[in-house]
């Protein structure tokens, strides 16, 4: 887990803050909005590195409802099939540590590369929610997926 010192905090929203697929355009360039993500406390982010940099977070929001937490995903690079093994392995790692049943992750249908991704790691489409976030001056459906706990152990 990831030491939440102010210079920690202003140098994470430096890196991801040019990320377009973290923020709608609703959130985009609003570090109240950031600082307060980061901070609520049924919220849990963890870093991946390599060699010492970072590499890539993952965040586990909605965990005070014990069951079913979202997760979300962001690597600095494009190459997202390369992270399969380690995504795995953080996946076998929630689901070691926390009570949960159930991950969710919710995807914008325009991002092709996370929906492939999480299809390999095992999540099952559950359906779409309509016009759930506003990218680029357009409102664009989010597809909802879903792992369980028995589905994670057979990874």
């Amino acid at each position: 887990m990831m030491p939440l010192t102010w210079p920690r905090v202003f140098s994470l929203w430096d890196k991801l803050k040019r990320f377009r697929t973290l923020f709608s355009d609703l959130t985009q360039g609003d570090l109240k909005n950031f600082v307060a993500y980061l901070m609520n406390k049924d919220t849990m982010w963890l870093e991946i590195t390599e060699e010492g940099r970072l590499v890539g977070i993952v965040v586990l929001e909605g965990l005070s409802k014990v069951v079913d937490a979202e997760a979300h995903v962001l690597f600095m690079d494009r190459e997202l099939m390369n992270k399969v093994p380690v995504c795995k392995a953080i996946i076998k790692w929630i689901f070691g540590v926390l009570p949960l049943q159930r991950l969710t992750a919710q995807i914008p249908t325009i991002y092709m590369g996370p929906v492939r991704l999480v299809n390999e790691l095992g999540f099952r489409r559950e359906g779409k929610k309509r016009q759930a976030v506003l990218i680029s001056g357009k409102w664009v459906d989010v597809f909802i997926l879903g792992l369980t706990r028995p589905e994670a152990e057979k990874l």
